[in-house]
């Protein structure tokens, strides 16, 4: 499985009034993931844009195990679970100092055109970057 991790910390404006981290925000976080992720394989928005592809949000959850609170330091850790023209990814946030997993995520994007149409067939050079990313 292709995974990687990104350390955070989380910042006063992303709480809500009761000082832990407001529920929405933690998709940001997972967002956070996804794309070092997708950069890290070589196809980050920016480049499957370029070749005429999106990669929109079709479903996100999470589950809240313990709440983050301000200036606390977390380790996003994103894996892709599977890929073809609806790729799914897998998250984790563990506080950095304790390893307590703090909350668990999935994702599903889908492969589109840029003017939203879906795709029959993953191009061969994501799969390539998703193949040479698993040889690393």
């Amino acid at each position: 499985m292709i995974s990687a991790e990104r350390e955070i910390r989380v910042e006063f404006n992303d709480c809500d009034p009761m000082g832990v981290v407001w529920n929405g925000r933690y998709f940001d976080y997972f967002e956070m993931g996804r794309s070092m992720l997708l950069e890290s394989l070589g196809i980050g928005y920016m480049t499957l844009a370029g070749h005429g592809y999106m990669l929109p949000l079709v479903r996100n959850k999470a589950k809240y195990r313990k709440p983050l609170r301000p200036g606390q330091a977390v380790v996003v850790r994103t894996s892709l679970v599977s890929y073809d023209v609806l790729i799914r990814f897998r998250f984790e946030i563990v506080d950095k100092t304790t390893g307590a997993l703090t909350t668990t995520g999935e994702s599903v994007q889908m492969l589109t055109d840029l003017e939203g149409n879906g795709v029959l067939d993953i191009p061969d050079f994501i799969i390539e970057a998703i193949e040479g990313g698993a040889r690393r």
